[in-house]
């Protein structure tokens, strides 16, 4: 029994070692290599691959639906995939005529690719999935808006300290929904909920504590790495703040991804909050 527990132990404890070596190793290629950001993004693809190959040792499908069924044209319905890789072929289009850098365009396609994904997540949908998203929404991105909506309010009162109206780009924030459903499918989401949030928390495990507690640590360490994960990316002034932005809202997407199984619950969250931001005006 001592010696079952003190394996179970290690196995947690490499587990998270192994996550942090992972983000850190990504933080450090940005850092080093001065990515842009969606260089930094797209540098995830391969490396989350490697890690769910390699480290987790478990089939790439696995990333966007838990056990999922076999990738084919049965559960990757071409109906879905087609509709949500129109915006993103879109931005692929727009990037070679305006002749836009290399980490636009590679974006574009990775976004393309990741609407297979959605689509083969959205494939596996069931009643229950629908009520995970919806309560994802109602904590994850209504937390995740009313923060950027203060921080947009706040930016705009300090240009125009007599008054302020915020008027959101309604049409932006559509294409910024449309394109990052897709694209989070490929990059950030499926990295931090699909990938690293399914290898530090197995379902059940309590270590000593009850499952509840064990669950509540290990999506708040998840969100930390999240957060910290934007260094390379973002002003070193707005790394706290973006941190306590990340606990806030990470702990139920990955909540509501262990429920579901399913990464377009996350995902969807995810995008929404980031589309409202861009409505906004501030940068991403």
């Amino acid at each position: 029994m001592g010696v079952s527990r003190a394996s179970s132990e290690a196995g947690w404890i490499r587990r998270w070692i192994e996550a942090i070596a992972f983000v850190g190793l990504w933080i450090a290629a940005g850092s080093l290599l001065n990515l842009s950001a969606n260089v930094y993004l797209l540098l995830g693809i391969p490396l989350t691959a490697a890690f769910q190959l390699l480290v987790r040792r478990k089939p790439i499908k696995d990333l966007w639906v838990r056990d999922g069924p076999n990738l084919s044209l049965r559960t990757v319905s071409l109906w879905l995939a087609i509709p949500l890789a129109i915006v993103p072929l879109y931005h692929l289009i727009a990037s070679l005529v305006k002749g836009q850098g290399v980490g636009l365009i590679l974006y574009a396609i990775a976004a393309i690719v990741g609407a297979g994904a959605a689509a083969y997540a959205l494939g596996q949908f069931e009643r229950r999935t629908w009520a995970y998203l919806g309560l994802c929404v109602a904590t994850a991105s209504l937390i995740g808006i009313l923060l950027v909506a203060g921080a947009a309010w706040h930016e705009a009162s300090a240009v125009h300290p007599k008054g302020v109206h915020l008027r959101p780009n309604i049409l932006d924030g559509i294409d910024s929904l449309l394109l990052y459903i897709p694209a989070l499918f490929m990059m950030e989401e499926v990295a931090f909920r699909g990938a690293i949030d399914s290898h530090v928390r197995h379902p059940g495990e309590g270590h000593g504590v009850s499952s509840t507690i064990y669950g509540i640590v290990s999506a708040i360490f998840v969100s930390v790495l999240w957060g910290l994960w934007h260094q390379p990316i973002v002003p070193q002034a707005t790394i706290v703040q973006l941190l306590v932005t990340q606990v806030a809202v990470g702990p139920f997407l990955s909540l509501f991804w262990r429920r579901s199984g399913n990464l377009m619950v996350p995902g969807f969250a995810h995008a929404l909050t980031d589309s409202v931001r861009n409505a906004l005006g501030l940068i991403p």
